[in-house]
């Protein structure tokens, strides 16, 4: 009889899988709208003061000024010239010219008066605008991760007890002086 031993060793296996991750950006988007910078200069009520008025009436009033001005200077001129063809020739001839100017040098200065024109002060207004849109941008994250698998095979002992079996082993010489072993039951 003997006893018979037999032993299994315990096994653990392990399998994973790597984690995955999936990150998706979204940029942050920035909209900038601006309008101007725009300057307004209102003077209407500064020209009225002056009895102006608008600026196309002002361009009116200043273009006839100069007609009449210049009828005026024309009419003088040829005046100035009709008296010396006039005096011409004569004693006087001389003096002409010495009379027309103490003309001119004794018309009277106009009198004038001075003073703050206008008194009110032009409207100023300046407009200037911007508008910003803001998109906020960020990252989505997401995470796929799996628990590893686990599988184990417990160990064992068995143990047992056998009968030995009998055995015989014949030696025998063949001719040529070889050994032959033989097993029987």
């Amino acid at each position: 009889m003997f006893l018979a031993i037999r032993t299994t060793y315990p096994q653990i296996q392990i399998k994973t899988e790597l984690p995955r991750q999936e990150i998706r950006q979204e940029v942050s988007k920035v909209q900038i709208e601006k309008e101007g910078p725009r300057l307004r200069i209102d003077q209407s009520e500064c020209l009225d003061e002056l009895g102006l008025g608008s600026y196309q009436e002002l361009s009116r009033q200043i273009r006839d000024r100069s007609y009449q001005k210049v009828l005026e200077a024309l009419a003088q001129i040829s005046g100035e010239g009709d008296e010396i063809l006039a005096k011409a020739g004569l004693f006087q001839e001389r003096m002409i010219f010495s009379e027309i100017d103490r003309r001119k040098t004794r018309e009277s200065i106009p009198e004038l008066n001075i003073g703050v024109v206008p008194q009110n002060r032009p409207r100023i207004a300046f407009d200037h605008e911007i508008k910003i849109s803001w998109e906020e941008g960020g990252a989505h994250i997401k995470y796929y991760g799996r628990p590893p698998a686990i599988s184990w095979e417990l160990g064992q002992v068995e143990i047992w007890v056998e009968e030995p079996e009998e055995r015989l082993v014949v030696l025998s010489q063949e001719d040529d002086g070889e050994i032959i072993h033989k097993t029987d039951r």
